[in-house]
């Protein structure tokens, strides 16, 4: 005899007021004490969970009587209590052990059944991975009510039948390694209970809009209905008694009749939208127009998949609305999570790379700041630079691993990156060595964050709620691990340890509470549930609704449709089921259509709409495929394009104000270099030049332009201080300069720079043996290298006159070259064929536009470079191009006339005199912009390419031209 009933609580107001309502009848006060402690209510979402007891709790104040809650769990937390107190029930984490262990002992040839590429043995990461897929596998059968003998019996063909008797063995084997460990399988805890009709509890169970029980679950339910010492089971169903047919006996759907069901599903309750950003801007709007007439709290933004929370909350708050994320975040989406993270990349890496993303963590940077301070600080001369020490190291060495000795050349005060990673390393100590046990590792790395975090819950550096839920929760698992069985255990290396750690900590969850005037955004299986007065759904849209039950090698479609396992069809019945509680329970309701995914994808609508008449559905499929067309009469029609940021295309620059400069001494002296950054961009040369902001790339993994040049230009500065400077051979010339190339390098990257630079070191090896053969014939013609990387602008005093005023000018030549006949030649390395015409000029409508200085002005500084002695026009100013061919490798003379060398000299006081005059406006033509995030160049566009774009990878080696 089975002792459980449902109540049909009816459509038109929120499930949890009849709820409450339905407490209340059948549990009334008794004098002024409403006592609800003989309930176990059971909810499918903690949100719903949530919500219910402060109604309760509303209810009871608002009748001035003390209130005793039911205790109110979700059906995640239901088989627990039906089955009794169970101690030794096997985390998930030991599942997967006892699954590996059975896995390596079977044999390779009976393994073959299941897949025919089997990992190596000598490394145990790829069999916890298999060994995770079958537990998955598994659970999934096991919530089905089902094993691997069931679907065993269903399929046909020889090795489908092997697979799946293999499957039998191992799980046979699993269960064995389980209880030799003193463990039990929940699922065959669930069965045992059910066998030995012991499921129930003391507490009368009420089903609260369970409407998607397992058949495992359904199962415990009706033994604990069965059971005459339990309490009985009452389900609450959202529907009226005409739908009694849709639902068992415990509130349940069933399927083949809600498939069959038409929506109450009007065209104004539709929106069509774009992509993520417009469906975000969209769901802002309705917010922002509902809260004329609802509070917050009484609205929700539903969303059916998670990447559209952040762009949702961006839009709200840029508002001015307060958002309550109902998700919450996964582990890995905290601080904690993402060290992890980073700390098992480096354990396994041990590069300079991914100590530098580690370091960068805020955490760690913290911990640096606090513990090493003292230490670091006065070795950067009191600056405590050590962060821009270590983007030197890297931007300017490309270091590889860790425990390499770093260059020669490296400059001192960048050493202090050593000290970062030498007390990196030393807090690392225990989490480094050979395979240790999973246990071990465990309580090493619970060591290790302790270091990091040393009183999470009451240091004020991670004080918000979030960041130390996170941490309190990693700390409670890693204990958990750390008392695994020894027979479970298994040996790993460090990073392999993390990594497996993290697979169990990701699904783990961390919330902040709510707090005052806040929307609340929901997830889709919370919003059935919710009582909000106006809700808006966003990408209401396969495959996100009814979420799809993807491609399975072990469980296909049709096979799980034979099972009747968890498939597509019954996850659209579901979902008919909540869409209509969602329509008929609410006085607002939007639902957003999407035509594009985060990656830019088509998406079609949801199966959803098409739960009405053909016709409707026809229309509505064919109105949601059209690009979006808003009648003027939607309130959502206007101001279309107020968000501070629109991802159509449309808008290349942000609205974010450009930097004021700030004031500073007048320029008293100039490089010739930056007369090119000034005809460039006057507020791109002071950002560089007057405020001393220089950009660092420490991302780069390869050599970039003015590297490149540099590694060539000091090459051939040794070769011009050495006694080779006057060969004549080609052979002894390329000889010496590899050496001093190997000689360079060696020095500023080490022996054993990353793969790229490596390989632009010998692209630079191969120039240089071009150079030699035209160095050699210059030789020959009697010219001589008279100095090379010769400097100005100290004490030769070299200046320009400009307005009866003089402009200090320093720089350095890199060569100058003098012959007994000819007079002299001043001489610049260029790693680019390009003569000095095209580098310098440039025809626009038919005028001369100066784009470089650089040659011009070396003609004005002769008599202070060579001599007064020495007539202007009697030097030869030239290219050296080190060019990327042999035909580009060649000496390039400049032809400007005369005439051309005057209107340089108007251009070079006109710079001048616009640097003295304070005039330094943004210009909007840059090719090559290293302050984009100054002046927002580009920033909206940049972000599309992020969001479209972030597979695409630039060519290695793309060594562009050095100015």
């Amino acid at each position: 005899m089975t002792r459980s009933s449902t109540a049909y609580l009816g459509r038109t107001r929120p499930l949890l007021y009849g709820t409450s309502d339905f407490l209340w009848k059948s549990t009334p006060p008794q004098r002024f004490y409403w006592d609800l402690s003989r309930w176990l209510v059971v909810l499918p979402t903690a949100r719903g969970g949530r919500r219910l007891r402060t109604l309760l709790s509303d209810r009871a104040n608002d009748a001035q009587h003390k209130f005793v809650a039911p205790t109110i769990i979700t059906t995640g937390e239901l088989p627990q209590r039906l089955i009794g107190p169970c101690s030794n029930i096997a985390i998930e984490i030991e599942q997967t052990l006892a699954w590996a262990q059975a896995l390596l002992n079977t044999p390779d040839n009976a393994l073959a059944a299941l897949l025919s590429r089997l990992p190596s043995r000598d490394s145990l990461a790829p069999w916890l991975d298999l060994a995770a897929t079958i537990l998955r596998l598994y659970q999934d059968l096991a919530a089905g009510d089902l094993d691997f003998g069931d679907v065993q019996r269903e399929v046909s063909g020889e090795g489908e039948q092997r697979r799946w008797q293999l499957l039998s063995q191992l799980h046979a084997d699993y269960l064995k390694r389980l209880d030799a460990a003193g463990r039990v399988d929940p699922f065959m805890a669930r069965k045992r209970a059910i066998d030995e009709h012991r499921c129930g509890c003391d507490q009368s169970i009420l089903l609260v809009g369970t409407t998607d029980l397992s058949r495992s679950l359904s199962r415990l339910l009706q033994g604990a209905s069965e059971n005459q010492k339990a309490a009985g089971v009452t389900a609450l169903v959202a529907a009226d008694e005409d739908d009694r047919d849709h639902f068992d006996s415990f509130g349940s759907i069933i399927a083949s009749r809600w498939i069959q069901r038409e929506l109450s599903l009007r065209d104004d309750h539709l929106i069509a939208a774009e992509d993520v950003a417009d469906q975000a801007a969209i769901a802002a709007r309705c917010v922002a127009n509902w809260r004329t007439k609802f509070p917050a709290a009484k609205i929700t933004i539903g969303v059916t998949q998670e990447t559209l929370v952040g762009p949702i909350e961006f839009e709200l708050r840029s508002r001015g609305i307060k958002t309550y994320r109902e998700l919450g975040w996964t582990i890995a989406q905290t601080p904690i999570g993402r060290l992890l993270e980073l700390l098992a990349a480096h354990l396994s890496m041990s590069s300079w790379r991914s100590l530098a993303a580690l370091v960068r963590h805020a955490d760690m940077d913290d911990f640096i700041e606090h513990q090493l301070a003292g230490d670091l600080l006065h070795r950067v001369d009191g600056n405590g630079k050590w962060l821009q020490a270590l983007d030197n190291l890297i931007g300017n060495h490309f270091p590889t691993r860790c425990d390499d000795d770093l260059p020669a050349g490296v400059r001192r005060e960048d050493r202090v990156a050593e000290v970062v990673r030498d007390r990196i390393q030393q807090t690392l100590h225990d989490l480094r060595g050979p395979a240790r046990t999973l246990s071990d590792w465990a309580g090493r790395l619970t060591a290790w964050l302790h270091v990091i975090y040393p009183d999470p819950t009451i240091d004020e550096s991670h004080s918000q709620s979030r960041g130390r839920s996170a941490v309190d929760a990693t700390f409670l698992f890693l204990t958990a691990v750390q008392e695994l069985e020894q027979s479970l255990d298994v040996k790993l290396s460090s990073s392999a340890a993390i990594e497996m750690l993290m697979s169990s900590l990701v699904s783990l969850r961390v919330f902040e509470p709510a707090g005052e005037d806040e929307s609340i955004i929901s997830g889709w299986l919370d919003l059935a549930l919710d009582d909000a007065a106006a809700m808006v759904v966003t990408s209401l849209n396969h495959p996100y609704v009814p979420e799809a039950v993807t491609a399975d090698p072990f469980l296909p479609g049709s096979l799980r449709t034979r099972l009747q396992l968890n498939d597509n069809e019954r996850r659209l019945a579901r979902d008919i089921q909540a869409l209509d509680v969602i329509l008929s329970t609410r006085r607002e309701v939007k639902l957003v259509v999407g035509t594009r995914g985060l990656d830019g994808s088509p998406t079609p609508p949801s199966r959803l709409l098409a739960a009405a008449t053909p016709h409707d559905a026809a229309r509505r499929l064919f109105q949601m495929l059209e690009p979006p067309r808003r009648p003027a009469s939607d309130p959502l029609a206007s101001n279309t394009n107020d968000s501070v940021w629109r991802f159509r295309g449309t808008q290349t620059r942000s609205k974010l104000p450009i930097p004021i400069l700030p004031q500073r001494d007048p320029v008293a002296v100039m490089s010739v270099t930056a007369f090119k950054e000034y005809l460039t961009c006057p507020y791109r040369f002071y950002l560089r030049y007057v405020l001393r902001i220089r950009p660092l790339d420490d991302a780069a993994g390869e050599l970039q332009a003015n590297q490149f040049g540099d590694l060539i230009h000091n090459t051939l500065e040794l070769f011009g201080n050495s006694d080779f400077k006057d060969a004549e051979s080609p052979q002894v010339i390329e000889d010496a300069l590899g050496d001093m190339l190997d000689t360079y390098a060696g020095k500023f990257f080490g022996r054993s720079p990353n793969a790229a630079v490596r390989l632009q070191i010998e692209q630079a090896r191969r120039r240089l043996s071009w150079l030699a053969t035209v160095q050699a014939e210059r030789r020959r013609g009697g010219w001589m290298i008279d100095r090379v990387e010769e400097p100005f602008g100290g004490d030769d005093d070299a200046h320009i006159v400009v307005d009866g005023k003089p402009m200090a000018i320093r720089g350095r030549i890199d060569r100058i070259d003098r012959h007994e006949s000819k007079g002299w030649a001043i001489i610049d390395y260029k790693s680019h064929g390009h003569a000095p015409r095209r580098k310098h000029l440039q025809v626009r409508d038919g005028e001369r536009t100066w784009l470089d200085l650089q040659l011009p002005l070396y003609q004005l500084l002769i008599p202070f470079v060579i001599g007064k002695e020495v007539r202007s026009s009697d030097v030869a100013l030239s290219y050296f191009n080190v060019g990327s061919n042999f035909n580009e490798t060649k000496i390039n003379d400049a032809d400007f006339d005369r005439e051309e060398f005057a209107s340089a000299l108007t251009k070079i006081e006109d710079c001048v005199r616009g640097i003295r005059g304070g005039h330094f406006a943004p210009s909007s033509d840059v090719q090559f912009d290293d302050y984009s995030m100054i002046l927002q160049t580009g920033a909206v566009a940049n972000l599309l390419d992020q969001l479209n774009h972030d597979d695409d990878q630039s060519p290695l080696l793309a060594v562009a031209e050095d100015d």
